[in-house]
């Protein structure tokens, strides 16, 4: 199993702004996906100079097609208790990849996880954010085939 990245909650307060959710589910009942996804973005702490980077990505359209998915998702991720127990048998290996310049909420998640799964590798991907699939595929492709075929740890 691979996990970019998880969204969970823990220890680390998730900071939008109070009316964010409102605002973004008011374009998305408008039809209005890219507000809504751009939205989405600046609540969640994504920096101006990120945000244009992927809107001038080939996939922006992709992105706001997925916006309904996406918008969903992220919300649902409110209601998700992580309980640590129920993943103390787990025997599947388990690679949890996380930028180096990521999110604190994505950092702390994904320690989290590494934490309580027995047989997870964790690959910090350097200077990285959080789509570090898109700004580093390289190197994200490198660690995740690594993994896959079983050549040591995550460098």
């Amino acid at each position: 199993m691979i996990l970019n990245e998880p969204p969970m909650y823990t220890t680390v307060e998730v900071t939008f702004p109070a009316d964010a959710p409102a605002e973004i589910l008011a374009y998305a009942g408008a039809g209005e996906w890219e507000k809504a996804l751009v939205l989405l973005y600046e609540a969640g702490g994504t920096s101006e100079a990120e945000l244009h980077r992927l809107r001038s990505l080939p996939s922006w359209h992709a992105r706001i097609q997925a916006a309904p998915t996406m918008l969903r998702e992220i919300l649902s991720v409110r209601e998700y208790a992580f309980d640590p127990v129920r993943f103390k048998n787990l025997k599947t290996p388990v690679l949890l990849l996380v930028g180096g310049e990521t999110s604190p909420v994505y950092t702390a998640a994904t320690e989290a996880l590494h934490v309580s799964l027995p047989n997870s590798r964790l690959a910090v991907l350097p200077g990285q954010p959080h789509d570090a699939a898109l700004t580093a595929p390289e190197l994200f492709v490198q660690q995740v085939l690594r993994f896959l075929l079983g050549n040591g740890p995550p460098s």
